[in-house]
Order: structure tokens, then sequence, then C-alpha cells
């Protein structure tokens, strides 16, 4: 039987790699992220995804696994990522420059918040990951969503751009994110942001806790 995924994460979290690194390693991968529900909102009813084999087309895949999709959408896994919410402040603002980060902030810890009730609903359908341990733990991570052995078979994988499109930038994302490099490009006040505003009762679900102030220089 193929593995069939349905994405759900906020901007800027992972979403976009974490289908490709589905499609590339998981063989069979059926990946949706703007079908059944849109990725970038709080996930939809797991049984409310039946509405979707009406649709004339799913738009994200082949007309063979839409067919195959459409017969088998009962058995489909839905994915949640999270980001560190000072790594997510920094993604944001680099994406938008010119956004309002204090809302963008809030709007994160309340789409966790919303989507981890919803997940709390259908605990056999949905898998919890974090962008780090994906970063971290990139096949065994893909291992536990997937509920098989995944091998990596595209040695690029760990350096798509945000597009999902693979690339050969001497970024070194591990190194900047898991060793939390990304604090050197936030502000003492964007940091005291990111700390005041988020909802840390929500996001410790993933292990995420407050940023000391004085680790704002990038070091671990």
């Amino acid at each position: 039987m193929r593995p069939i995924f349905k994405i759900n994460g906020y901007y800027r979290t992972g979403t976009n790699w974490l289908a490709h690194l589905l499609r590339a390693n998981v063989p069979g991968a059926i990946v949706f992220e703007q079908s059944m529900g849109q990725k970038h909102s709080v996930p939809t009813a797991c049984d409310c995804w039946h509405v979707y084999k009406r649709m004339s087309d799913l738009g994200e895949c082949s007309q063979d696994d839409y067919a195959y999709a459409r017969q088998n959408v009962d058995t489909a896994i839905g994915i949640l990522i999270a980001k560190s919410p000072a790594a997510f402040a920094v993604s944001y603002k680099r994406f938008n420059p010119e956004c309002v980060l204090s809302s963008e902030i809030v709007n994160y810890s309340g789409f966790i918040k919303y989507s981890l009730e919803r997940v709390a609903e259908y605990p056999n359908r949905w898998r919890t990951i974090t962008y780090e341990s994906l970063l971290e733990n990139t096949a065994s991570t893909l291992s536990v969503v997937a509920g098989r052995a995944v091998q990596l078979s595209d040695p690029v994988a760990q350096v798509v751009s945000a597009a999902g499109v693979r690339t050969d930038k001497a970024f070194d994302k591990k190194d900047y994110y898991l060793c939390r490099r990304y604090l050197a490009d936030l502000s003492q006040d964007e940091l005291a942001m990111v700390n005041d505003l988020t909802d840390w009762d929500t996001m410790r679900w993933f292990g995420y806790s407050a940023v000391e102030k004085e680790h704002a220089n990038g070091s671990a």
C-alpha cells in the first residue's frame, strides 16, 4: 500500500522541505500540501478528508496518484511540523522584512495551539515533528512519520532551498539552526518579543522553551 501524507505547518517552518524529503525518500509517497485543507491553516478534521474524494483535481499529483488517493484517503497520515519560535521569527522576517513580527509570533503560537487540539482528536492519524529533529535525524524522523524504515536516497536532501529545490549553496542549515547561530540575526528587542509573546505552555509540547537573552550572540 502506498503511503499518503497530508502536511500542515505555519509559514517558514519547513513544510516545503518536508514535502520534498517525503517525495524523494519514501517510495511511492503521495504528498498533499494544498489539498485536503490548505497546509498553512489549522488541520482539517480527518473525518472530513473523504470530501476531497469528490474533487476533480487535487492539483498536486498525477492522475493515477490522484485516483489512488481517492480510493485510499482513509489511510492518509497527517503531519504537523513546528519550528523553534526564535528560529521561526528569523526565517519569517527574512522572508518578509516588512512584516509586523509581533503579530506573526502571536499568530504562530495560535496556529500551533489550535492545530494540536485538532491533532489530539485523531491521535492515530497524525504525527507531530519539529524542523530541528528533521535536520538532526532526517532518516529516523522520516521513518517515524512513514511508519517504516527510510533510507535517504537523495544525498543533497538536507540543503534544499525554501522552495523545496536542491541547491549547492554553501549554507549549513544544521550548524545555523541546531547550534542556534540564527540568534545572532535577532536583535535583543526581537528576542525579548519572542520570549514575551510566545505561548510557551503550547510550545513545550515540542520541547521548546524561552531563550536566554545573553545567548543572542548565536552560541549554542
